[in-house]
């Protein structure tokens, strides 16, 4: 080669080799993985633990699912705290009750030796109640009850089943928020590798150009070439991603639509029943005229009688008064034992475990029937941004 086509490669090579890393540097930087886009963020995650012990009796949510704060998310059962929570309401029930005692109005006592009886005798016509008409009759219609009852049941299950599909829709609107999200991640993919694939064409032209003058090597022009066909394959890549973000809002939203039309199924459903239940409960029951009035019966009233020892001596009857005990020992035992039953009360609504942030649900640890202590862990939930 002569010194004048050794000149000439000179003045080509140091920019040749300038641009070639720039150009490595421009794909690295602008070509931004779809991946690194779509990954999940690394956010924080915390274990929802049981308050007390008991067994697991419902799982309301699933994995995957995205809860707010506050939301019901199982329910445990305590055999041992419903049976204390009945004893003490037995035992309140009973302190409430006041027991009576009976008092004469004003003891006349005789003499020495005068002895004290309760008597039963007949009360005064005044102290008897006066008689009463019995109220009409309602007869029930057996078959419009069976009816009622028919629809009553169709009403709860389809009221149940209105529950389910609205927590579901629900989450399907979050899950579309999340894809749509996605899309626009996977858009920009796109729009990079497309602008990246312009400029390694670009460069691929340039090098040719070089390579064709004698400028430079071919394994020069051939890196070129290669970065080329690697940012081909980005492009179709980031496309392909973007193409099945769109297929899934597409399937999520015709979810979304049959669960809408489902739900406005329901609900006219719901009001026919309790359209035909109120003309029913008009027909339910066919009222007859009120009966004969029924007999008295006279009341029986005890009376204290004083009298000496002796059989003859006696003096007249006094009426006796029934007086509630003011016992200071019964009202403080009913005292405790409220005291006692909120606690109680208060132990059960801690058997509800409930979301203490907006996240989804990343995993269930336990499923329904398992026995759990006081601060085992039930589920593990990754807190929202």
């Amino acid at each position: 080669m002569s010194n004048e086509s050794n000149s000439k490669i000179g003045r080509y090579r140091g920019p040749a080799i300038t641009v070639g890393l720039a150009l490595s540097l421009i794909a690295a930087l602008a070509i931004p993985s779809y991946v690194a886009h779509t990954s999940e963020p690394d956010l924080p995650q915390v274990e929802l633990v049981t308050q007390e012990a008991g067994a697991v009796d419902q799982v309301l949510v699933q994995e995957g699912q995205w809860v707010h704060e506050g939301a019901t998310l199982a329910t445990l059962r305590s055999d041992e705290l419903d049976a204390q929570i009945r004893s003490v309401k037995e035992a309140l029930e009973k302190a409430k009750i006041h027991e009576k005692v009976a008092v004469a109005e004003e003891p006349i006592l005789g003499s020495i030796g005068t002895v004290r009886r309760v008597v039963e005798v007949p009360a005064s016509p005044s102290e008897t109640d006066a008689p009463t008409l019995l109220p009409p009759v309602k007869t029930e219609d057996p078959q419009v009850s069976a009816e009622i009852a028919k629809l009553e049941k169709e009403s709860a299950e389809k009221t149940k089943a209105l529950k389910t599909i609205q927590s579901d829709l629900t989450s399907n609107q979050e899950q579309l928020e999340e894809f749509n999200g996605l899309q626009s991640i996977a858009q920009g993919s796109v729009d990079n590798a497309l602008s990246a694939q312009v400029a390694a064409q670009k460069e691929v032209d340039r090098m040719s150009r070089l390579y064709d003058m004698g400028a430079i090597a071919r394994r020069k022009r051939d890196a070129t070439i290669a970065a080329k066909d690697s940012a081909d394959s980005v492009v179709v890549e980031a496309e392909k991603r973007l193409e099945e973000v769109k297929k899934s809002i597409s399937q999520v939203k015709e979810t979304i639509s049959t669960q809408q039309k489902t739900i406005q199924g329901i609900q006219d459903r719901i009001q026919e029943i309790k359209s035909s239940l109120a003309d029913l409960e008009n027909r339910r029951f066919v009222v007859r005229p009120a009966s004969t009035p029924a007999p008295t019966k006279p009341k029986i009233q005890k009376k204290v009688i004083y009298g000496s020892v002796g059989v003859q001596a006696s003096t007249a009857p006094v009426k006796v008064n029934l007086i509630d005990i003011d016992d200071p020992k019964n009202e403080e035992q009913i005292v405790a034992l409220t005291k006692e039953l909120q606690d109680l009360e208060a132990k059960k609504e801690q058997l509800v475990v409930r979301a203490s942030h907006s996240g989804r649900i990343v995993k269930v640890l336990k499923t329904k029937g398992s026995n759990l202590e006081p601060g085992q862990a039930l589920f593990v939930l990754q807190l929202t941004q």
